[in-house]
């Protein structure tokens, strides 16, 4: 893409006719002359900015007192030959706008209007932008290929260095493998996992280990202090004493119980148990009436309880019912009030009276009948829409009013309805409560009157308490003799716990030396794991370190000048990534002005060919570089500040770079 020609109009303030003619030119220029409005027309044309990516930036001239020149119109008109050689004009005017408000003698500016043209034919906005980014590129990519500073000081360096790989291309695993044989072991470990995540999981392992490491000695010691190192007897000989003493008080136990449970106090407890079941019969005998009567009133008040339930879920939903009524009758009388407030609006509401103007607002002249005529036609066809519209909105709101009465109507008597129910359920519930407090206290009363006693109850009653007074006696003969067997039992149970004691004294010496055993063989895994890790991460770091070479390699041979510095060495020993653009080791912010230029000369033929798009380069300040490097098929225009030069001289140069104009 190159620039042909250049016209401008009022534009800044500074008139611009420039035939570049496609080729490299110089346009020479005191400060403040109008080099930068070239660059500016050029990117105000395209993207609707300054070159200094300004959206908001003086566009008029300015007078005498620093204030805009008005009733002009500002334009810029600049053709360009595309890549495939194809000549496309454009052009973009801004217009003032000036309105002539009622009462008023005189005009207001009230905005700008943009004007867009290609080859001369008016497009609206949306389509000149949407033909700008197809034809030529994005605003985004237009900066890159035209700001020489714009990559290395403008972008962000994520985004420099993701551009750089698109371009370059990364580094494959198999490529670091083929030039660092000694990292090919980690061809295997790497599956499915970056070398950062793959480091990331050794640090974590190795900190885990190491933790371990730490605790493990300190383990051992607590174990080694707590261990006996003489083992009390033997374990067999004790295992064999233990079952031994068991089975004598097993044996103790046994006649301890059979003296308290003899024969005679085993048979008068039968006896008792005889007597008490009699005695239950003779009861239930008497009160035999009263027990049925009793299972049926208790039948009658669970029938009751079970329609009191069913009464009150059905008053509770009337209630509910008339609830929601109440509600409803409030939203709708509100509504009905906001409706009718809305008609009596509605129903205010005239038609503006516009008096039709007969006399040219800007010529002040009488305008003709016609279209005076058509006017009045046009405010009248306007006058029976608005009062058709009108009419169709208040019949609309009187629909919505009506429905809303019924609406009303319906819920008022609704709740009518619901009071009757709720009434009638109060009352059945009532009734049922003295229902079934009647039948309860009848109950009651049966439960009072049981009867309890009889002459033969009571003959029972003294046999059982006969029978009691043997037992007693009988456990206290017994008592002498199980005294005596309770010595032996405690006896024994002491001789059993003596040797339960030893035992557990050698299973926790076991279990303790089984424990050491167990940490000294996991304390030497551990360290030949760690060894292992270390040793694998080293590689991750050679894996690294030959990546970064190749990368930067990689990336250097699509520059001339340029080179990169992907990785930066950290203090820890490791590397971050990065993007800087750097010449004979120097970083881009080092260099000197000059040179910084002819570094983004040449990335921007790096990002040139890559984009497969070659528009004109913008060089400001050019006065201050000796040598530019000009090895790129681009259209160059240099800014040059020359104080003799009070107005814009060009100088365009042949397809070697030599003065022609």
């Amino acid at each position: 893409m190159e620039i042909l020609t250049l016209h401008t109009e009022n534009f800044k303030g500074v008139p611009l006719d420039i035939n570049f003619d496609g080729c490299d030119t110089d346009i020479y220029g005191d400060n403040a002359a109008g080099k930068t409005t070239v660059a500016d027309a050029i990117w105000w044309l395209l993207f609707n900015k300054n070159s200094l990516n300004e959206t908001v930036f003086e566009i008029k001239p300015l007078d005498e007192y620093g204030q805009p020149r008005h009733n002009l119109e500002y334009v810029v008109e600049a053709s360009f030959r595309l890549d495939n050689n194809d000549i496309v004009s454009l052009k973009k005017a801004l217009v003032e706008k000036w309105t002539q408000k009622r009462g008023s003698a005189t005009k207001e500016n009230t905005g700008n209007e943009t004007k867009y043209f290609i080859d001369g034919t008016p497009k609206p906005a949306n389509k000149f932008n949407a033909y700008i980014k197809e034809t030529f590129i994005s605003e985004d990519i237009f900066k890159l290929l035209t700001n020489v500073h714009h990559f290395a000081e403008n972008i962000d360096w994520k985004a420099r260095r993701e551009l750089v790989l698109k371009i370059c291309g990364d580094v494959d695993n198999a490529d670091i493998f083929t030039a660092n044989p000694n990292v090919k072991e980690l061809e295997n470990l790497l599956t499915n996992k970056s070398v950062d995540d793959f480091k990331a999981t050794i640090n974590a392992e190795k900190k885990k280990i190491n933790d371990e490491l730490k605790i493990i000695p300190a383990k051992i010691a607590e174990l080694k202090n707590s261990f006996w190192a003489e083992a009390p007897d033997n374990k067999l000989k004790l295992d064999a004493q233990l079952g031994c003493a068991k089975k004598k008080l097993d044996t103790i136990n046994e006649e301890i119980l059979l003296a308290k449970n003899g024969n005679t106090v085993i048979r008068l407890k039968q006896a008792i148990t005889e007597v008490d079941t009699a005695i239950m019969k003779y009861k239930n005998l008497l009160n035999k009436d009263v027990t049925g009567r009793q299972n049926i009133l208790f039948n009658e008040i669970s029938a009751q309880q079970v329609k009191e339930s069913e009464l009150k879920a059905q008053l509770s939903d009337a209630n509910t019912k008339k609830s929601n009524a109440e509600v409803k009758i409030s939203f709708i009388e509100a509504e009905l009030k906001n409706l009718a407030d809305r008609f009596d609006s509605e129903a205010a509401d005239k038609y503006p009276d516009i008096p039709i103007e007969d006399v040219c607002v800007l010529c002040g002249q009488k305008l003709p009948a016609d279209q005076i005529a058509a006017a009045r036609e046009k405010e009248e066809k306007a006058r029976i829409d608005y009062n058709s519209r009108k009419a169709n909105r208040l019949e609309q709101m009187n629909t919505q009013g009506k429905q809303l009465k019924a609406d009303l109507t319906a819920n008022k008597e609704n709740i009518i309805l619901c009071e009757n129910q709720i009434s009638t359920l109060e009352k059945s519930i009532a009734d049922i409560k003295e229902i079934i407090t009647s039948k309860q206290q009848e109950h009651k009363t049966f439960s009072e009157n049981k009867v309890e006693s009889s002459p033969a109850i009571d003959a029972l009653e003294a046999r059982k308490l006969k029978y009691l007074q043997q037992i007693t006696d009988a456990e206290t003969t017994a008592e002498v003799n199980i005294t005596g067997l309770k010595e032996k039992a405690t006896a024994k149970q002491v001789e059993i716990n003596d040797i339960e004691n030893k035992l557990a004294v050698i299973g926790m010496s076991e279990r303790t030396q089984a424990r050491i055993a167990e940490l000294t063989k996991q304390q030497k895994d551990y360290a030949h794991r760690f060894e292992e890790l270390s040793r694998q991460l080293f590689l991750t770091d050679e894996f690294t370190k030959t990546r970064v070479k190749l990368l930067e390699d990689k990336v250097s041979d699509k520059f001339k000048l340029t080179q990169f510095k992907m990785f930066t060495d950290q203090i820890n020993g490791g590397i971050t990534e990065c993007c800087e653009p750097i010449h004979n080791g120097k970083p881009y912010k080092a260099l000197n002005n000059a040179m910084q230029y002819n570094i983004g000369l040449d990335i921007i033929r790096t990002l040139d060919a890559h984009y497969n798009f070659y528009p004109p380069i913008f060089i400001d300040n050019a006065e201050s570089i000796t040598k530019l490097n000009t090895d790129i098929d681009a259209q160059i225009i240099r800014l040059i500040v020359s104080e003799p030069d009070k107005k814009l001289r060009i100088v365009v140069k042949d397809e070697t770079r030599k003065e022609i104009a």
